[in-house]
């Protein structure tokens, strides 16, 4: 799993279509809305050319000026055996 923190810069005059469509996207979750047009978000997607896809998706949205990657973790699934007693 591919969890990355993103700074998402975006045209304040767009912001009222623009957040709706932003709070839909898949895997994408709004932390940090500031009145500057910047947003904290976190990003989940499976595998590394997921999440690229998806970055690079939201920088083509209309009114997002830039969407950067600030940090990234990827964390391995590991399957938990139970181990009756």
């Amino acid at each position: 799993m591919n969890i990355s923190g993103l700074l998402i810069l975006i045209d304040n005059e767009k912001k009222t279509e623009l957040l709706p469509a932003l709070e839909s996207f898949p895997g994408l979750e709004l932390h940090t809305v500031f009145d500057n047009g910047k947003i904290v978000a976190i990003l989940e997607r499976e595998t590394t050319n997921e999440e690229v896809s998806a970055v690079k998706e939201l920088n083509f949205m209309d009114g997002v000026f830039s969407a950067v990657m600030v940090y990234h973790n990827f964390e391995e699934e590991t399957e938990r055996m139970e181990i009756s007693q």
